[in-house]
């Protein structure tokens, strides 16, 4: 019996079945929610029910809220940091380092038990849809911009070409191999190839262009000598905008310090306003590039001592409040802040910073000492209690085996660490904390979306909705959350082809990865029959799918790549017709594209 079935028996037969069925344990991440809801709080009417769903998204927007602070500030510096050290480009870093990041969880997921029986197909690609549309259109209507031609269309063509790939792999035959899963991962690893091999070849052109500009210079001046200049600068500036990432100072990104007093108030208060209409605004200015040598030694003296501000610096950096914003905020404004202020605290703790933007790139002695013992005891008690899949009543219980002993290392590196630093200075192995941080924050952002993903299926069905109208609906949604913050907020920081390289990488990774790696670990998707993968709405899910991409070719093109609010709003509606014809399908007021299955008796 599948968990889920729970919701469809009497509330006083819930207790006993959620206690019973295994497979509620293996669903559940962190919460048996189940238990939670029918034995512990002991559910017995719809009105109780539904004052339940009411808390549940409260926590849904605790966890999305959680994620953003994550995201904000720790996961997107950690991701211009390694980008910029691995030579990427701006799209190249989006296209694959965060595309993959945001969409391993649900890659993992498709190899868990929680979707061994799920319509995989029509997951994969009303996630993919909810990405493109919702994400890209959330960046489009916030942050109009120039797309880099080549790549968008590139892209976009590829997208198309996975969609179709793993739609024939599915219908080719009656049931999956492990090849078919082999095939789909080779085809994702040629997208990288090409990827990689698209930059370098940029790269050799701006070369090659350079070397023929000062050639020209030398020779004789004439009218047809400068018209050709002219040409190759121009081709030259096109190809310099995107081939190398450069990290530049975002607004609003500091706070007050006890080293000294700075602020952001000769920003104008009119350079702040942000127009919520539908009018496309003019493009802004970039912001200088940052100085990393600078800010890593703008506080650092001889004269000051190993340990100067050691605990003012670090009860500023705990402190989850802005005291500088606080001053000057208003009661609402102060009212947000206290409710975010717990989720700060905890990945303040456990997550350590690396910032190029911040003075001492986010540097704090005593804290990142601690933090190297308590984020790998923190990260290996999370991964080894989900592994042991122990629950005491509604809550998993915690494992401390492997933890414990991690301490033997970590804390002999603290010790370490806080003798040989300063408090002034990050010490020249700071750059090493961004595998702590990169680790621990793929680690709970993917734990949340997991929980998100949960809670969005338990509230579908609190409502009487079918799984497969969930799946394709609340758990695309869900899944794409993590997505369009991360996308957003980069694109907010002035990193738009980063955003766009990751709204199109990742519905990638999605259907050629995500799907491969189910074919390949998952035993029921081989063995059982294909059409079961599609699910209900899996030919609406693809003919919406195609409506998307196509319309998204069709704007690009006729606005010649600018990226306009217009557009934006388009991509909503779209999605709302999307939703919107799912929900008639549900209603049973429409049929579905797909025919009705018939199996033949044996």
């Amino acid at each position: 019996m599948s968990c889920f079935g729970i919701m469809d028996v009497d509330y006083e037969d819930r207790c006993m079945l959620a206690d019973k069925l295994a497979e509620c344990d293996v669903l559940s991440t962190m919460v048996h929610y189940f238990t939670l809801l029918y034995c512990d709080l002991n559910i017995r009417s719809k009105l109780t029910e539904l004052c339940a769903l009411f808390i549940m998204l409260l926590v849904i927007f605790a966890l999305m809220v959680t994620i953003s602070i994550i995201v904000e500030s720790h996961f997107s510096p950690m991701l211009k940091i390694i980008s910029m050290k691995m030579g990427l480009s701006e799209y190249v870093a989006g296209s694959m380092l965060l595309a993959i990041g945001n969409s391993m969880p649900d890659a993992l997921a498709n190899m868990l038990p929680v979707r061994s029986e799920a319509p995989m197909y029509s997951i994969s690609i009303s996630n993919s849809l909810a990405i493109v549309l919702v994400a890209g259109g959330m960046v489009c209507y916030l942050k109009p911009f120039k797309m880099n031609p080549h790549n968008t269309l590139r892209d976009l063509l590829i997208l198309m070409l996975a969609c179709e790939t793993l739609t024939f792999v599915l219908l080719r035959h009656e049931r999956l191999y492990a090849r078919d899963g082999i095939y789909l991962i080779c085809g994702y690893c040629v997208y990288v190839l090409v990827n990689i091999s698209d930059l370098i070849v940029v790269r050799k052109t701006i070369k090659s262009l350079r070397a023929q500009i000062s050639e020209a210079i030398l020779s004789p001046e004439s009218e047809e000598r400068n018209a050709q200049i002219g040409r190759m600068r121009y081709t030259l500036n096109e190809l310099e905008k995107d081939h190398q990432l450069s990290i530049h100072r975002h607004r609003g990104r500091r706070r007050s310090s006890s080293w000294r007093f700075h602020s952001d108030s000769e920003i104008p208060h009119s350079a702040r306003r942000f127009s919520y209409g539908f009018t496309t605004p003019r493009p802004k200015p970039t912001t200088p590039e940052v100085d990393f040598e600078a800010t890593r030694t703008i506080l650092h003296s001889n004269q000051n001592s190993r340990n100067l501000f050691l605990f003012a610096d670090f009860w500023e950096t705990v402190l989850p409040l802005d005291l500088e914003k606080w001053a000057f905020s208003g009661c609402c404004t102060r009212f947000l802040m206290i409710l975010k202020a717990p989720l700060e605290f905890f990945c303040t703790i456990f997550l350590p910073m690396v910032d190029y933007e911040k003075d001492k790139h986010g540097w704090s002695k005593l804290l990142n000492c601690i933090q190297i013992v308590t984020c790998p005891v923190f990260m290996i008690m999370l991964l080894e209690s989900i592994i042991v899949n122990k629950f005491t009543g509604w809550f998993i219980e915690m494992q401390f085996t492997y933890a414990t002993w991690s301490l033997c290392i970590t804390v002999p590196l603290a010790v370490f660490t806080f003798i040989n630093s300063r408090t002034d200075l990050p010490p020249p192995y700071h750059l090493l904390f961004l595998g702590l941080n990169a680790a621990g924050s793929l680690l709970i952002m993917a734990i949340f979306a997991a929980e998100l993903e949960f809670l969005c299926c338990i509230g579908g069905l609190i409502l009487y909705l079918s799984e497969p109208f969930v799946a394709v609906t609340f758990r695309s949604l869900a899944g794409s959350i993590s997505d369009m913050i991360v996308a957003v907020s980069l694109a907010m920081e002035g990193y738009e082809q980063m955003a766009l390289g990751a709204i199109l990488g990742a519905p990638i990774f999605n259907i050629m990865s995500g799907m491969g790696l189910a074919i390949l670990f998952q035993k029921t998707v081989r063995h059982g029959p294909t059409f079961f993968l599609f699910g209900k709405l899996g030919e609406n899910c693809y003919i919406f799918f195609y409506l998307a991409i196509l319309s998204t070719l069709w704007w690009t093109l006729t606005f010649n790549f600018f990226a306009r609010r217009s557009a934006g709003v388009f991509s909503f509606i779209l999605y709302a017709v999307f939703i919107m014809y799912s929900a008639l399908v549900e209603w049973h007021v429409v049929h579905e594209f797909s025919k009705d299955s018939y199996i033949a008796p044996k």
